[in-house]
Formats: structure tokens, C-alpha cells, sequence
């Protein structure tokens, strides 16, 4: 059963884009990058009766497939949302084209590839698909022992919190190494 405690992100930080979220009346979101689907419940249930939520993930085993089809049901079932789950590397030309079918997003949140060329490409492809599009990790540092993980979504959000110096939010609670940054009026 997906629940709260399932979620891989720092509740301060989810909690205040939610927020951001509820200001700008989302109620068309997209996720990329779902895992176990606990990120992708607590924002679907911040949203407006009936929303539309979108999921893009390649799990990494079975438990985690079982995991996000169970998450994406209970959104459909117990929220009312439509919903829309894409199986596989959100890069492939056809999930990219398949999402764009759906029209415009009102906000994205990436959490998948965290190497230069994954967010990137993220950003590349599916920031043009909506006005809010918020990142994981833009915190991200080693750790004291110097495990590095290969996390570059920083990098990357550098260059776009300096792009966009007006526009952008940061929501990195202390002492984390996670954050969520948050772009608006790219487009």
C-alpha cells in the first residue's frame, strides 16, 4: 500500500511546491521519475477533484512496478483523477511523443536520470510542456565520506536558476541534501 512514509523526498520541500502547486491551480501534472509512487500520491491528493496525473518511470524490479500500478490505481480509484502511467526510459522518442499527445501540462516535476544528459534531456523535452517544471536534487552534495552517487542535477540548476533569475524558487530545507527547484515563465 502506497503511504506517506513511502515517499524518497524531504516532506518540507514536497510540501512547499505542493504549495506553489495550489497557488497556480495545477490540476494537469506530470511526473517524472515515480519510483515507488509516494511523491506522485501526496501531490495527487493535493489536487483538485477531477485532476489529471501522469506518471513516467522505468522501474527497477518488480516490487516497484507492482508499487507504481498499485499507486496509479488508488489515484484513479480513491481520487478520482484520471490518470496515465508510461512504462519505460522517458528519453524514448515514442513515450516523448506519446506525452505530448496529451496536450499541455500545467506543472512536471523531474526525479529520473539524475546524470547531466538525463536531466537535460528532461528539461529539453518536456519543459516546452508546461509553465512549471520543478527538479529533485538541486541540493544534492557527497556525502561526508565522499560517496558521490553521480547526481548532476545541480549543475544543471545552476545554469537555469541563472537563466531565469526572476523565476525560479528554490525549497531546500536545512540541513538537506535533496531540494526542489522550481522554474516558471521559460516559455
Amino acid at each position: 500500500m502506497v503511504s506517506d512514509y513511502e515517499i524518497r523526498q524531504n516532506l518540507d520541500e514536497i510540501d512547499a511546491f505542493i504549495g506553489m502547486m495550489r497557488v497556480r491551480k495545477v490540476n494537469k501534472y506530470l511526473e517524472i521519475g515515480s519510483r515507488f509512487g509516494g511523491s506522485l500520491w501526496r501531490v495527487a491528493k493535493s489536487l483538485p477533484k477531477p485532476s489529471f496525473v501522469a506518471s513516467i518511470d522505468k522501474p527497477a524490479d518488480k516490487r516497484g512496478r507492482m508499487l507504481l500500478d498499485e499507486c496509479i490505481g488508488r489515484i484513479r480509484r480513491e481520487l478520482g483523477h484520471q490518470t496515465q502511467l508510461y512504462v519505460g526510459n522517458s528519453r524514448k522518442p515514442s513515450i516523448i511523443s506519446s506525452v505530448s499527445t496529451l496536450g499541455r501540462m500545467d506543472a512536471i516535476f523531474i526525479d529520473a536520470d539524475h546524470s547531466i544528459e538525463g536531466v537535460t534531456a528532461d528539461w529539453a523535452n518536456y519543459g516546452p510542456m508546461a509553465p512549471l517544471i520543478a527538479f529533485h536534487d538541486i541540493a544534492w552534495r557527497p556525502r561526508d565520506d565522499g560517496n558521490w552517487k553521480g547526481i548532476d542535477v545541480p549543475a544543471l540548476w545552476e545554469i537555469l536558476k541563472r537563466r531565469y533569475p526572476k523565476t525560479h524558487a528554490e525549497f531546500i530545507a536545512e540541513g538537506s541534501r535533496k531540494g526542489i527547484g522550481v522554474i516558471w515563465g521559460h516559455d
